[in-house]
């Protein structure tokens, strides 16, 4: 018995020392968790002030930018021409581009009900047409609307900062308009929806009031975009530009191009534009060599398109085929372009359903060429 005590009393002893133990590493482990969340919260606290500052300041400088996009009179300009011709209706999510790509074996199904739906308007749905030589069928509402909103912005952004890079060598063409009292005339090789009028407005929004000319703003592509241009002209009167805008419709592959092209034209402009004649080169070359031809001395034609163009040798060509006519003023890669805004479909129950510039999206490279008619001559076009 008395040696059943003393190992009942040896047991309950080591148990007290084990949670003797056990109580002390529990301290210690809370002691160092309090450390810890001690220290985490100094460090919090030290940096929070920094973190917040710097949050304010992006805030700050993203609402500066945002109320600059809102009050500068182009980007308005778009905003209520996208709203009209969307007509309040949200616009449909970029993965739909997808669903827009030419009619092929692969996408006949798929492109069905669009190709009925360009049918009943009688337009052209050839899938080698020029005007559906992209990732976009221009000749279906929808694709037109998608250019219009998901494209534009970015391709106007570019052709502005390509136009800012270049003021130097175009001031001189603008101040003699503003000094005799003339318009300045402008025409846009396959701008129909509407980015290099954009583009040029962001141009001419940035030069001083007493340098800005009377415009006259002449646009050539295909039927598809005629409708927009209504819509833009009575905008631009609507917001007080002093331009005035015409839309012709022209193939680029066909020689009667030239008929439709204004002989006062002062600047050419080909934005994204030639990057969708590679496709069509040798028809190309013939329809610009003629437009080259009759050109006046001291027209300038400027070209933006992605940098792989450079690599495709395709603008060497057009110039060793105008055969001296054309001299190269400046190239130059735009790396960053300025950022373009986005815009989104906004359902208000007050006031109903609008578009608003929501963000702004990082620029794109690009690459810029700007020529020169100079005194010479061309071959002839051969027929």
């Amino acid at each position: 018995c008395n040696h059943f005590f003393a190992m009942l009393l040896d047991f309950l002893w080591g148990a007290v020392d084990a949670s003797s133990s056990l109580r002390y590493y529990a301290t210690s482990l809370g002691r160092l968790a309090a450390v810890l969340v001690l220290f985490g919260c100094t460090l919090w606290w030290l940096f929070r002030p920094r973190l917040t500052s710097r949050k304010k300041k992006a805030l700050a400088n993203h609402q500066q930018r945002m109320q600059t996009c809102i009050d500068q009179l182009h980007w308005k300009l778009y905003v209520r021409v996208l709203s009209r011709l969307s007509e309040g209706r949200e616009l449909p999510h970029p993965k739909v581009l997808r669903n827009t790509l030419p009619a092929s074996k692969n996408n006949a199904p798929m492109m069905q009900n669009a190709t009925e739906s360009s049918q009943t308007q009688n337009l052209d749905s050839d899938e080698n047409d020029p005007a559906n030589w992209s990732n976009l069928r221009y000749d279906i509402p929808e694709g037109r609307l998608l250019y219009l909103h998901y494209k534009v912005p970015r391709h106007g952004s570019v052709l502005g900062e390509a136009l800012q890079r270049c003021a130097a060598h175009l001031r001189k063409n603008l101040s003699v308009a503003c000094s005799e009292g003339k318009p300045f005339y402008v025409t846009s090789i396959g701008g129909g929806p509407s980015s290099d009028l954009i583009g040029f407005l962001v141009h001419l929004s940035s030069l001083p009031p007493h340098h800005q000319p009377a415009v006259r703003f002449t646009v050539l592509d295909c039927q598809h975009w005629k409708p927009f241009w209504g819509v833009i002209q009575e905008e631009l009167h609507e917001i007080g530009y002093n331009v005035e805008v015409q839309f012709l419709t022209a193939n680029a592959t066909k020689p009667s191009f030239q008929e439709s092209v204004p002989p006062q034209t002062q600047l050419f402009i080909f934005s994204y534009f030639m990057v969708e004649m590679i496709g069509f080169q040798d028809k190309f070359v013939a329809v610009f060599k003629e437009l080259v031809r009759n050109a006046k001395v001291g027209t300038q034609f400027l070209s933006v398109d992605p940098p792989r163009m450079v690599r495709m040798g395709f603008k060497r060509r057009l110039l060793e085929e105008c055969g001296g006519l054309l001299k190269v003023v400046r190239e130059l890669r735009v790396e960053a372009s300025p950022p373009w805004p986005r815009v989104e479909f906004v359902d208000n129950r007050l006031f109903g359903p609008h578009l608003r510039i929501a963000c702004f999206l990082p620029g794109v490279d690009s690459y810029v060429w700007l020529w020169k008619r100079i005194q010479g001559s061309v071959p002839a076009v051969s027929k």
